[in-house]
């Protein structure tokens, strides 16, 4: 599964991309900042297991520039 389909079947709103992608080396989990492709598009940051079965909306709203993640503190 691509992240770009993730971010549309994670939302009630279509028409995003993952803009800045992150990835959890110790969970394998990918990490992505969305940007609307179209307006009232889904805006915020997202999660998706390695699998790609499970996929959550971590924050929405904001317009983050990137993504960064420290394993260490949690």
């Amino acid at each position: 599964m691509s992240v770009h389909n993730a971010c549309e079947h994670s939302t009630d709103y279509l028409g995003c991309h993952a803009d800045r992608l992150a990835v959890d080396y110790t969970s394998g989990n990918v990490f992505y900042t969305a940007v609307p492709l179209v307006a009232g598009g889904f805006v915020g940051v997202g999660v998706i297991s390695p699998s790609g079965l499970h996929r959550r909306l971590v924050i929405y709203g904001i317009k983050p520039r990137a993504i960064v993640l420290d394993p260490n503190r949690g």
